[in-house]
């Protein structure tokens, strides 16, 4: 018979039973594992304090440490799914360029402790060379070294490099001159030694990288989403205690981690040492500053280990809806965090890959609608028709660029659309007049396989549909006469038009049919999750306007016929400008090479000439009014004799009086001395000395507050500065580093050393009077006229001058160099470029103006030709590269136009100019120069590739079977670039080598006698 639970203390037992239970079903932790960069020691003490502390077991986890292990590659052990997590350096980034499929999910360290320890004796990266270091070939190849050395000009095939112990002793016996070392960890050993050493430290030349790099495989973390929040989270707490209660930490060290048997003493300065590295009071802890993370990734690049882009998935980021949630929703999303996207790989501007990395309108889209909806969206590609059919068969659970149709509803649920196009009609140049669809009758008109409208045209039935699988194809078929005419949106052909700078299409009219206006870009939905359409619906709802003004203006714009910038300016800007006539600019007038007034009261330095190119821009006058101090120029803004400073740093003092852009620039902050044997990367290390500095810079109240045992000495000039150091009236003396160097190597001071780089920066804006609003406004405005092209261009010419001795220490202005290529990238993230739509005629006049094809034979047209030889000579002059021109010519080819006609003719071009395609690597550039002459221009050449390239160019021509005239010969001169000659000259002479060559009975290849590449 059945039990009835009547009984009050039967159902409390009942129900404390099924709680427990409950609890033991959900208590149990989560084990994942950590795998360390080294053994354990201080440096990883924040993971010690979060498992000790019990931060990971709060939020469900149970984490193993594991030290590092001979010969382990960690991050393919993470990306292969051996550990859930990993501590790496910043080749993790590089790894992440190279394709793994990782994810960064916190740093700890904001600059690398990788150093060289040196003999007292060197002092300089240049003197390595004839030195032996101990140094491993994973360090050798690493950008810390490298870009080092490049800036240096340091020829590693001159320093004998050996394989490291991993301890100090072949260096303290003077077995070796320098050994790779650990600022968190050698120098204590070297100092208790009692070994004198110099430390060559890579950040102090400009070469920025982070540290102790927590990841995981990009599986994982779209897996497991909340397991990877709650484990930095954890992990963030842990290091904020360990920074806290540095004392305690070692003692658990000692008591449970220490494998090295290091000392007390030596984690203690191991973890006073930690503190510098993870600089707590500038960056939250934990925090990934993006900027950094692609200044490094270009760095990779410049150094030549990477030749692609960092994908900007890399980056983990927790995401917090913001739509509010239904419980159906919450429910749904916490089972199925990660949703696929079927998107399209060629449909620009909305989606498209480009040298490996996916952009676009939806994918910026999709990235938004992540942080409002709590969703990972991750992208399946393929060709529309494969897309429809992944989602039709539901291998995607989404799909993007979907038109409403109503045959569609049976499997998709539509959101409301996020874009409009029209659909045009493109034609060649010749087809001539277009009056509506009826001069399509009889047309072979091509459209995109499965394209929503396709039904709609069937029913027309006079025109002959021709069907394409992909949008280039489609394009690419009216270019060359395949059809008459091509119907698609006018974005999508725009963009592939721009990109491939097609000449000979042009813009008929708008698609007008009965049922079908324009098309709409909506996503879809399975149509048996109605909880994913209500959140993707939500996320788009709550769009700004601002929002959607920021996408389209990205990704849909027309840029300008005219190449002017173009700045607006609202009606009461305008007004304001019109009534202000000119802006009163004061500048410190001796600080160049960043600025300074000259002996006829101009103006000078970078930031005159930035500022000489946004009155251009914008029309804004500038009135300079000279002041014979910074603090006088600062008295000036206080009492607004001044409307605006050209280079100023937002300080809590000066916003009382000053508003300030976005800065424009930045220069690190270093520390110049007497003393030549003192490494300083911390300004603690000179507590209750003294330091001068210039009155009235920022670099005061940052410095007195974050320091205030060290006495500051206010001085009215750098030069001043300098003198009291030089005679020992102070210790040293703080400065942008520009400047500093500029007057170190300008008056020949041997006796002062830079003795290092501190974290601080001077990020420098302009500075306006803040009783006027309207003045910011306008200059953050003009200010965005400027690229960051043209900003770096004018630093490049004002500070990036080579030298050769370190006597006169000239060698500083190559570091002034390091530190721009890395320092500007900030800039260039900063900034995009404004784009304005134009009506379509004057989108055709843009098209003629981008003109780059030769039509003919599809290669390169002489205007793009001399483009790239420009942009190549920049180039090699600027990194001391070399390069090479090939003419050809095709031998007696008037004979085949006056024997078989120009028809004939024109078919040999178009095999000849196969030929040069598919005889030249990537990296060359061919194209048509003129007639039956073709240029090739040739990157990083040597004369013995030179010859053989051309010698094959040769060959393959004298071997081809063209089409009705047999055989044909060529002519090949070649000339090597001559770094300060013109490109007339450069190829001037290749075209004389060419005639040597035509006057040499022809099919034959002629070097210009000046070739210097051997």
């Amino acid at each position: 018979m059945p039990v009835r639970l009547n009984s009050l203390p039967l159902q409390l037992f009942i129900l404390v039973l099924f709680t427990v239970t409950s609890l033991s079903l959900f208590a149990a932790d989560i084990p994942v594992k950590l795998r360390l960069q080294w053994k354990h020691q201080f440096e990883f003490a924040g993971f010690y304090a979060a498992k000790e502390q019990g931060y990971y077991a709060d939020l469900g986890l149970d984490v193993e440490l594991l030290e590092y292990e001979n010969g382990l590659r960690i991050v393919d052990e993470v990306s292969a799914g051996g550990v859930e997590f990993g501590i790496w350096g910043s080749g993790l980034i590089e790894r992440a360029m190279l394709g793994d499929d990782i994810v960064l999910l916190a740093n700890y360290f904001k600059r690398s402790p990788l150093a060289l320890a040196v003999s007292p004796e060197i002092s300089f990266p240049t003197e390595l060379e004839g030195k032996t270091l101990m140094v491993s070939e994973s360090d050798i190849a690493s950008a810390n070294y490298l870009q080092m050395f490049e800036t240096f000009n340091v020829d590693i095939s001159k320093i004998n490099f050996v394989e490291p112990s991993f301890t100090i002793d072949e260096f303290t016996a003077g077995e070796v001159d320098g050994v790779s070392i650990f600022l968190t960890n050698e120098p204590y050993l070297l100092k208790r030694a009692g070994v004198p050493y110099n430390v060559i430290d890579p950040s102090n030349y400009g070469v920025d990288l982070y540290d102790v790099n927590l990841f995981t495989s990009k599986d994982y973390a779209e897996e497991h989403p909340k397991e990877v929040e709650a484990f930095i989270e954890a992990s963030n707490r842990g290091w904020q205690y360990a920074l806290d209660n540095p004392e305690e930490l070692v003692d658990i060290i000692l008591a449970k981690y220490n494998t090295q048997n290091k000392s007390r003493e030596h984690l203690i300065y191991e973890a006073q040492q930690t503190v510098r590295m993870v600089q707590a009071k500038s960056y939250p802890i934990g925090s990934i500053d993006e900027e950094q993370v692609n200044r490094i990734g270009n760095l990779f690049t410049e150094v030549g280990l990477v030749d692609r882009r960092l994908a900007e998935s890399f980056i983990f980021r927790v995401v917090e809806p913001e739509i509010a949630l239904t419980p159906s929703e919450q429910a749904f999303l916490d089972t199925k965090p990660v949703v696929t996207v079927a998107m399209m790989p060629d449909f620009t501007p909305f989606s498209y890959i480009s040298q490996g990395e996916a952009k676009g309108f939806e994918h910026d889209l999709l990235a938004l609608l992540s942080k409002k909806t709590g969703i990972i969206f991750k992208p399946l590609y393929g060709i529309w028709n494969e897309g429809l059919s992944a989602f039709k068969a539901r291998e995607a659970d989404m799909i993007a660029s979907i038109s409403y149709r109503e045959e569609r509803t049976a499997f998709t649920r539509f959101t409301d659309p996020y874009y409009e196009i029209p659909i045009m009609i493109y034609v060649r140049e010749d087809f001539g007049s277009y009056q509506g669809l009826n001069s399509l009758t009889g047309k072979r008109v091509g459209i995109l396989k499965d394209v929503f409208y396709a039904q709609e045209l069937e029913k027309i039935g006079d025109m002959k549909l021709v069907i394409y699988e992909t949008y280039d194809q489609l394009t690419k078929a009216l270019v060359y006469g395949r059809i008459d005419a091509l119907m698609q949106n006018q974005t999508n052909i725009d963009a592939l038009i721009r990109d491939n700078a097609y000449t000979n299409l042009r813009l008929a009219g708008e698609l007008q049919l009965p049922n079908i206006q324009r098309e709409d870009l909506r996503f879809g939905v399975r149509s048996d999750w109605p909880e994913l359409h209500a959140m993707v619906q939500k996320g788009l709802q709550l769009m700004t306007e601002e929002e959607r003004l920021t996408l389209s203006d990205r990704w849909l714009g027309i840029k300008a016929k005219d190449d002017s910038v173009k700045v607006s300016f609202t009606s009461t800007e305008r007004d304001y400008l019109a009534q202000k006539g000119a802006f009163n600019l004061c500048v410190d007038p001796a600080w160049l090479p960043l600025e300074g007034i000259d002996e006829t009261g101009q103006h000078v330095g970078i930031s005159a000439d930035i500022l000489q190119e946004l009155s251009r821009n914008t029309g804004i006058a500038l009135n300079l009014v000279q002041t014979n101090s910074w603090q006088q120029t600062l008295d000036f803004a206080k009492t607004r004799r001044c409307d605006l400073i050209s280079l100023a740093m937002r300080t809590p003092s000066r916003e009382t009086y000053l508003d300030f852009t976005l800065p424009y620039v930045s220069y690190p902050f270093v520390i110049a001395t007497r003393d030549q044997n003192q490494f300083i990367d911390d300004l603690s290390i000179v507590n209750g000395k003294k330091l001068a500095m210039l009155r009235g810079y920022s670099s005061i109240e940052l410095i007195a507050a974050n320091y205030p045992e060290i006495e500051i000495i206010e001085v009215d000039s750098l030069a001043e500065g300098v003198a009291k150091v030089r005679q020992e009236e102070v210790y040293g003396y703080v400065d942008a580093l520009p400047p500093l160097a500029s007057a170190i190597q300008k008056e020949g001071m041997t006796d002062m050393y830079i003795a290092g780089k501190l974290d601080e920066e001077f990020a420098l804006s302009i500075a306006v009077r803040n009783d006027e609003p309207l003045i910011l406004s306008i200059m953050q405005k003009a200010l965005a006229t400027v690229s960051a092209e043209s900003i770096q261009r004018i630093n490049n010419r004002w500070l990036a001058v080579r030298f050769e001795s370190r006597i006169d220490y000239t060698l500083l202005y190559q570091v002034i160099a390091g530190f721009m290529v890395i320092g500007l990238l900030v800039l260039w993230r900063q900034r995009e470029i404004q784009r304005t739509k134009k009506i379509i005629e004057e989108k055709n006049l843009l098209l003629e103006e981008l003109a780059m094809t030769d039509m003919l034979t599809g290669l390169y047209n002489r205007h793009k030709m001399d483009q790239a030889l420009t942009q190549q000579k920049a180039l090699a002059n600027r990194y001391n590269t070399n390069f090479a021109v090939m003419i050809l010519d095709i031998d007696h080819f008037k004979r085949i136009n006056d024997t078989y006609g120009h028809n004939v003719g024109d078919t040999s071009l178009k095999a000849f100019a196969q030929i040069l395609r598919e005889q030249t690597r990537e990296s060359d550039l061919v194209g048509r120069w003129g007639g039956e002459e073709f240029l090739i221009l040739i990157p990083e050449a040597d004369k013995v590739s030179l010859e053989q390239m051309a010698e094959n160019l040769r060959a393959n021509v004298e071997r081809y079977p063209f089409d009705v005239v047999g055989q044909l010969t060529t002519s090949v001169g070649v000339a090597v670039y001559h770094p300060g000659e013109s490109i007339r000259e450069l190829v001037s002479r290749a075209d004389n080598a060419l005639y040597r060559a035509k006057n040499s009975d022809r099919n034959c290849v002629v070097f210009d006698t000046l070739s210097a590449v051997e």
